[in-house]
């Protein structure tokens, strides 16, 4: 199955002592697909980071990050745009 992954899910694959820690992984482990990750998770993972663990888990998460099976997809205005109909409902 492929999905897209938000900031919160990708935060809780990281941090172990997260709420949704153990499901996370449990559906990292039994999807067999690629996992698409916005480009603007990463800078709302960096947020929460530094202010539940600390600038020094930077770069603790962008080698953890990188060794994950993803492929980081660019937000474009299309996108945008589909949001805004989403919200806007």
């Amino acid at each position: 199955m492929t999905f897209i992954a938000d900031s919160n899910f990708v935060y809780a694959l990281y941090n172990a002592n997260h709420i949704h820690h153990q499901d996370g992984m449990s559906l990292l482990s039994q999807n067999t697909e690629v996992m698409l990750v916005p480009d603007v998770v990463l800078p709302e993972v960096g947020y929460l980071i530094a202010r539940d663990i600390g600038h020094s888990g930077m770069q603790t998460f962008l080698e953890y990050f990188m060794q994950l099976d993803v492929r980081l997809e660019a937000v474009g205005m299309e996108d945008l745009a589909r949001v805004r109909d989403i919200v806007s409902t």
